[in-house]
């Protein structure tokens, strides 16, 4: 009779064992925010001395097998990958922290403590989540926006610069990812930084991350303009252009900012712009 239920209790922990993994704990790198994360800015310079936290969560991904995440939820899915790309920017942030001045057209171009002074940063492969050698660029492009078609994700991916996303001081849980998403989006839309019109001088101002990804995005002006969420209907309407003449024209504005490193002692933010004479009536053409 032992034996027989000795043989049971095996059975069962083979096949708990053997069952595909459903669920990815992202509590680690929620606590990592928590705790260096304020007002959209990292403090590096502790977290760089408190490291194993976060190297164990991305070890983590890196032991997920494929065959397992195939039997995720799509928000599961889609939560990892964004809780991936941002942790793995802060990441490789941190292999090269304190930054330094890369080469002479980074050191002409950009601040001292800009990421853009790391070559390659965006190219090269610091982790590889589902054991797989992926770079920045594959999470976001051939993943996030191929594979999902949400464009709320440019609300969320954080690329360490004043231009980018605000780094929250949460992680994103897959059971509401739908309520971060559309909350991202509607602080991102209703920033003036990110989208702003001056209406004396017929100018209006849009983050480059609508001239960057404008294919993901649609410009509509039927009564009020605003910007259109195509992958729900959901529309983010920008306050700054509620009372935009239907029938004007206006010069319009990208700011490209300088990619300076949001740490906790940045203090200055710089951009360039580029413009285009556009109407209204045009918007969904941009």
């Amino acid at each position: 009779m032992n034996r027989i239920f000795s043989l049971i209790f095996i059975l069962v922990v083979m096949l708990f064992a053997q069952s595909p993994q459903t669920h990815f704990d992202h509590k680690p790198f929620d606590q990592i925010l928590q705790k260096y994360v304020t007002d959209g800015k990292l403090n590096y310079h502790t977290l760089q001395k408190n490291r194993s936290r976060l190297e164990s969560y991305l070890e983590n991904m890196e032991k997920v097998k494929p065959a397992d995440f195939k039997q995720w939820s799509r928000e599961e899915k889609m939560t990892f990958w964004i809780n991936a790309y941002n942790a793995i920017t802060i990441e490789g942030i941190l292999r090269n922290y304190p930054i330094h001045y890369g080469n002479v057209m980074n050191r002409l171009r950009f601040p001292k403590n800009s990421i853009r002074q790391i070559g390659g940063f965006r190219k090269t492969v610091f982790v590889k989540p589902l054991g797989k050698p992926l770079i920045l660029n594959d999470i976001e492009h051939k993943i996030l926006r191929k594979k999902f078609k949400d464009p709320r994700v440019h609300f969320v991916l954080v690329c360490a610069s004043p231009g980018c996303p605000k780094l929250q001081n949460r992680a994103f849980f897959a059971e509401n990812l739908e309520q971060w998403l559309e909350q991202a989006a509607m602080n991102f839309v209703g920033n003036t930084q990110n989208v702003q019109l001056n209406k004396k001088e017929n100018v209006l101002y849009l983050s480059s991350i609508f001239e960057w990804y404008k294919d993901d995005f649609t410009f509509s002006g039927a009564n009020k303009t605003g910007i259109t969420v195509p992958n729900n209907g959901t529309r983010q309407q920008a306050p700054a252009l509620t009372d935009f003449p239907d029938s004007v024209s206006f010069h319009l504005v990208y700011a490209y900012f300088d990619s300076m490193t949001m740490s906790a002692d940045t203090v200055t933010v710089s951009f360039s712009r580029r413009i285009r004479n556009i109407s209204k009536e045009s918007l969904k053409s941009v």
